[in-house]
């Protein structure tokens, strides 16, 4: 039973996709949302270059 909630809270989390997140899933677009944080952040900061690189995402 509680492999079957497990499986069901991880595909809800990461496998679902949504339209309104830009049809990406919840762990996608929360991972994509703190990228551009970071980047706003780091060009408000003036900071020099940045390093910022795409993820495989791990599905």
């Amino acid at each position: 039973m509680l492999y079957i909630v497990y499986k069901y809270i991880s595909f809800f989390n990461h496998e679902r996709f949504q339209k309104k997140l830009n049809n990406l899933s919840p762990y996608q677009y929360r991972t994509w949302s703190a990228q551009i944080a970071f980047l706003l952040l780091s060009i408000r900061q003036g900071t020099p270059y940045l390093i910022l690189y795409h993820q495989k995402w791990p599905f």
